[in-house]
């Protein structure tokens, strides 16, 4: 199953998370909800159609997790300049 569906499974994640080492990372994770899902899979929808579903679940979970816990950039003459100042930056 993993020489299968893994290059369309990366192909597709890698599209939908533009990083192609976090579309790496989520291709495992993908593959280990497959294995530990393969039971739920009533057989309602395609084998392909299952684990597409599953692999944009964790495109969608991933994207909603950075945007809650994205730490916001301060460029680095910004951050020189406060710590000379010991004023906080904003």
């Amino acid at each position: 199953m993993i020489t299968h569906y893994h290059q369309p499974i990366y192909s597709l994640l890698a599209r939908t998370v533009q990083d192609r080492a976090d579309a790496a990372d989520l291709t495992q994770e993908v593959f280990v909800k497959i294995f530990r899902g393969v039971g739920c899979f009533n057989g309602e929808s395609s084998l392909r159609t299952w684990i597409y579903r599953i692999a944009l679940r964790e495109a969608s979970n991933q994207r909603r997790w950075w945007l809650r816990h994205k730490q916001p950039e301060i460029p680095i003459e910004q951050e020189m300049v406060a710590r000379e100042s010991r004023q906080p930056f904003s």
